[in-house]
């Protein structure tokens, strides 16, 4: 069930209907309500494949019996059981993901034919199991407490963070099971974000990727470099409209239902470099990957090659974690290095700071669309033509894009607006505020009603 389709909006309506009536209970009520979002996600889960339901089972039941003997207490026991933990887990998205791009490797570096592995990927598999060991390495350092079963399966299970994020830590969430929403439970913001996360998704990213998707399968050519960056450009506000679009539906759901999620976007297209852009751009992962990772790795205190060499390293795992292809390794590495070279440049003077933000935001949101060339095509062969499409100036004439990708350019918009309202919002009173995000949400969902097309799968839903 899409998050999209009229039938689960429908039905979520009437879910957040039962949660308030419920809270009104009290504690049992609030007890009752998390049992019926645990049954409400569980069947979400299978309703994406019982193959993958039972998977989810089998881990997280196997991770919380884990769990029982991580702890302070004894921490040789503790480390000894988060190194199986991880392992397991780590082998079960490897097995699952990565076995049938290992063997195509294998098979092309050696010319050994190799039998095909590909077991397909349970659905939200790579973003629980990151939520499955931050659960664990916090509970190991002593930063949170042990949750019981329940409160475990709730963390884990809850809908609107399961499929595709936002990466929700033990320490955000469990602290709100079980308690009164209160302030939480905020009706007109959690529609606003609701709203503009639908819109987002369904105006702007739907379209777009209907009008472009051609030009990425063969199905239609571009002819100068003018066009290649145009789809470029296109595609970064596809991205951006259909995963920042989740984000915002995840975060207002959840606020509907009485739970606060963290932000997992702020408007990473202003970003005047690429540590400013990974601050912006899927903020969950990227926390994720540097306390998890980097730090582990052993982050900037072990000298300077060292850490160049960590947030490589950190980037292209990051890289990989998206899918079992080069293309995604490239992609990764691309920003690693891209942040590598950021860290050798010298500090400019004060004076000159304007000019450098400005050539450091062209540069930075550059590289980031030639990244994306990688992300998206569906081959190396296809990313490496295109870049090349990107560089060839000269030839045919700029801007020949077909019609229909003409016809977008007003959805194309909207990423656009998203990303510059911030600097909007600075200049206007406070007090009026709630009515200004009130108005473009009411007029968002009126043009998304007399505009709604086909509802496309989340671009994310297949990490």
């Amino acid at each position: 069930m899409n998050y999209t389709d009229c039938l689960f909006v429908t039905l979520f309506a009437l879910l957040v209907c039962i949660s308030w009536s419920l809270d009104w209970l009290g504690r049992p009520g609030i007890w009752l309500k998390e049992f019926v979002l645990i049954a409400i996600s569980w069947i979400i889960i299978y309703s994406w494949g019982g193959f993958g339901f039972i998977v989810f089972v089998a881990i997280v039941s196997t991770n919380y019996l884990i769990s029982l003997g991580v702890g302070r207490d004894c921490l040789r026991r503790s480390r000894a059981l988060i190194a199986l933990a991880v392992t397991l887990d780590i082998g079960l998205l490897a097995l699952f993901k990565y076995s049938g791009f290992l063997t195509d490797t294998i098979t092309a570096l050696t010319g050994i034919p190799l039998p095909p592995m590909a077991f397909g990927i349970p659905i939200a598999i790579s973003f629980y199991t990151l939520h499955i060991i931050s659960y664990l390495i916090d509970l190991h350092k002593g930063s949170i407490t042990r949750l019981n079963i329940k409160n475990y399966i709730f963390y884990l299970s809850f809908f609107p963070h399961l499929i595709a994020g936002p990466i929700v830590r033990a320490w955000q969430l469990s602290p709100q099971i079980g308690k009164s929403p209160g302030r939480r439970r905020k009706i007109i913001g959690g529609m606003n974000y609701f709203i503009i996360g639908y819109s987002l998704k369904t105006l702007a990213g739907d379209n777009i990727g209907m009008a472009i998707d051609p030009y990425w399968q063969g199905g239609a050519t571009l002819q100068s470099a003018a066009d290649h960056w145009a789809i470029a450009l296109l595609y970064y506000g596809q991205i951006y409209s259909d995963f920042a679009g989740y984000s915002l539906m995840a975060i207002g759901m959840a606020m509907l239902l009485g739970y606060k999620f963290p932000a997992n976007f702020r408007s990473p297209m202003i970003a005047f470099s690429l540590q400013n852009f990974w601050r912006r751009w899927h903020i969950t992962l990227s926390r994720w990957l540097r306390d998890y990772l980097y730090i582990t790795l052993g982050g900037n205190r072990q000298g300077v090659w060292q850490t160049r060499r960590n947030l490589l390293v950190t980037m292209l795992l990051g890289g990989l974690w998206h899918g079992a292809n080069w293309t995604f390794v490239i992609w990764g590495g691309m920003h690693g290095l891209g942040l590598v070279i950021e860290r050798c440049l010298p500090k400019p003077p004060p004076w000159c700071r304007p000019w450098v933000i400005l050539s450091g935001w062209i540069v930075v949101q550059a590289w980031v669309m030639m990244a994306w060339v990688f992300f998206r095509s569906p081959t190396l062969e296809t990313a490496t033509g295109f870049i090349h499409g990107m560089v060839r100036f000269g030839g045919a004439g700029a801007f020949d894009l077909a019609a229909p990708v003409a016809l977008i350019l007003p959805f194309a918009i909207l990423p656009i607006l998203h990303n510059t309202a911030p600097l909007v919002i600075r200049v206007v009173p406070r007090r009026y505020l709630g009515t200004l995000h009130g108005a473009l949400a009411g007029s968002l969902f009126v043009v998304d009603i007399m505009m709604h097309t086909a509802t496309q799968p989340f671009i994310y839903f297949k990490f």
